[in-house]
């Protein structure tokens, strides 16, 4: 229907500039306190762009609504809550390629949005081996920046973020585990197209764990 149509729209245009706000005058730390409180004026310096200025009112709210809402959840604060709901709402989604059911509910539309926006947050982890631990030792050295700026300024030094103690890149297995998998697979689920990102994503994995594991030989000299 024209309606349909003209929902998707407005809804592809909300998942374009929430990547740019998103990473709009980012300084690539850890984002939280700007993600409860700057980022809904970023969005509202986007919202004046002239590329707006067709929107009807009621789309123009919903774009807005939709932005906000989302850039706020790629807060890690609220990540197993978004996943939480996501998994909830599985059973009842039905998958690409199913033409059963024409009407998704805006909640469920709202979830799905937010659950896409934290899969590409995170895209690096589905990239082959080489790029990933390229992206992994960045966030390493972003997360220690910051810890190094908290230490300046006589702040306790956030988790991950003291140079002298692990850094990401000792915690990957652990972050995969209680992180990545449950977001990966339930988005599998609604999407099986999607398979190939959670293949990649496991043989990223299988990489780190194999660096946590001992070598065979020290395990043979263990008491």
């Amino acid at each position: 229907s024209l309606e349909s149509s003209a929902l998707v729209r407005v809804v592809v245009s909300v998942r374009l500039v929430v990547r740019l706000i998103h990473h709009n005058d980012d300084d690539d730390n850890n984002n939280s306190i700007r993600h409860n409180g700057g980022r809904p004026g970023d969005c509202d310096r986007w919202f004046s762009r002239d590329f707006l200025c067709r929107m009807s009112p009621e789309d123009f709210r919903r774009f807005r609504e939709n932005a906000i809402s989302m850039v706020l959840a790629t807060d890690m604060t609220s990540h197993f809550s978004i996943v939480s709901e996501f998994q909830r709402l599985v059973p009842s989604v039905p998958s690409v390629g199913d033409h059963s059911r024409e009407e998704v509910d805006k909640s469920t539309i709202d979830i799905l949005l937010k659950t896409a926006l934290k899969i590409s947050d995170i895209g690096h982890l589905t990239a082959t081996l080489d790029v990933h631990k390229k992206w992994v030792s960045r966030l390493e050295e972003e997360f220690f920046e910051q810890g190094d700026c908290e230490r300046a300024r006589g702040m306790k030094v956030s988790f991950l973020m003291d140079r002298s103690m692990p850094g990401v890149s000792k915690s990957q297995v652990g972050f995969f585990d209680i992180v990545v998998f449950p977001l990966f697979k339930a988005w599998v689920d609604v999407f099986p197209a999607s398979e190939p990102l959670l293949e990649h994503v496991t043989e990223n994995y299988e990489y780190w764990r194999s660096r946590e594991s001992p070598p065979a030989d020290d395990v043979s000299k263990s008491p």
